[in-house]
């Protein structure tokens, strides 16, 4: 019974093999066309994240600088909002603050602070701010402080440097 049901499987087979070839065929096609579809897909993605990389790697380097110089050396001081940017992928504010009756601005990205008040910051809210003592340009959120760094920002101390040797994209840092 068993040999008989091989036999009867090999014997379709063998007669019609041009049919199942056939099918195969248009299978591997398919297969083919699937796949190169996946690969596009891939690798507009891929190009997609070296663009963003590329657009917000000056910002994230100017953060993670001012944080390793914050790092040495902080002092803590008031600050104003005096404008506040909810644009698409744009969310940041800009700030002020005295030293010593100068007074000095800082711009910032508002998510660590909105997460920390429960809301976006209007103007004239009050912000707390780390300054280096000997050069109060290099300044941050203190909520930006005592964050940990993302992954893309991390990556963009070893990277932006290597390739602002070959492109300068300081333009696209938010003013």
């Amino acid at each position: 019974m068993y040999v008989m049901v091989h036999l009867i499987i090999i014997i379709t087979i063998i007669k019609y093999k041009h049919i199942m070839r056939k099918i195969f065929v248009k299978l591997y096609k398919r297969f083919c066309y699937w796949l190169s579809v996946l690969w596009r897909a891939l690798l507009l993605l891929l190009i997609d994240v070296v663009i963003l990389f590329l657009y917000d790697s000056p910002s994230f380097y100017r953060d993670e600088y001012a944080r390793e110089e914050l790092k040495k050396e902080c002092s803590l001081v008031q600050g104003v909002v005096h404008d506040v940017h909810t644009g698409k992928g744009n969310h940041y504010i800009n700030y002020s603050f005295s030293i010593k009756g100068k007074e000095y601005k800082g711009v910032s990205r508002y998510g660590a602070w909105e997460h920390k008040y429960g809301r976006e910051p209007e103007e004239g809210d009050s912000v707390s701010i780390c300054y280096k003592q000997n050069n109060p340009e290099i300044n941050m959120l203190l909520e930006y402080f005592d964050a940990q760094p993302l992954f893309m920002h991390k990556w963009s101390m070893i990277l932006y440097p290597k390739i602002r040797k070959f492109i300068n994209l300081d333009f696209l840092m938010y003013n």
